[in-house]
């Protein structure tokens, strides 16, 4: 249920796989890049174990220098904890690196504007998951976390995904009230 959806790593990592190949799925990308996709997915955040500041429900705009530099690093540590694994598909390492990069290029950790779909997909489910969990920044509601994605549509992410991602998200989760 996404409107009880908190900060857990295991949690915050199937919900982004499941995204982005539904994602994929509606863009009719083929079988094998949707596998690769979910290799990508299920291997992101791997980086987290190796920092040692704290990342959930919190707001790095207010972090300290040292603790932003710390945390930055898990794209890079889960990277290079993966790149010798041969069966690894090399898009999915690039996910793995890149999935805090954007459109506009001010992400990390390189500034990279990514031209290939299953990275321009990581990056906008990732980043919806992560509002709405409170992973990696404050947890916020399902419907601010649409606004965020929405706003943000051919500023940071791909506005075809942002759209695909927005028809597969409930706006209102069992159990939310609504006043007509």
């Amino acid at each position: 249920d996404m409107d009880e959806h908190t900060a857990n790593l295991y949690e915050h990592t199937v919900m982004v796989t499941l995204l982005s190949v539904m994602v994929a799925k509606k863009l009719k990308l083929d079988k094998n890049k949707r596998y690769n996709i979910a290799i990508g997915c299920l291997l992101h955040d791997i980086g987290i174990r190796y920092i040692t500041v704290s990342y959930e429900n919190r707001d790095f705009s207010e972090a300290d220098q040292a603790d932003i530099f710390e945390f930055k690093k898990h794209t890079i540590l889960g990277y290079s904890a993966l790149d010798e694994e041969a069966w690894i598909p090399e898009i999915a390492k690039k996910m793995i690196l890149s999935h805090h990069e954007n459109l506009k290029g001010t992400g990390f950790p390189m500034k990279q504007k990514n031209r290939e779909m299953e990275c321009k997909i990581i990056q906008a489910c990732d980043a919806f998951d992560c509002y709405i969990s409170g992973m990696e920044c404050k947890r916020m509601s399902v419907q601010k976390a649409l606004e965020n994605i929405i706003e943000n549509a051919e500023i940071l992410y791909d506005k075809k995904i942002v759209d695909y991602l927005v028809s597969t998200v409930a706006k209102y989760p069992v159990g939310t009230t609504v006043k007509t």
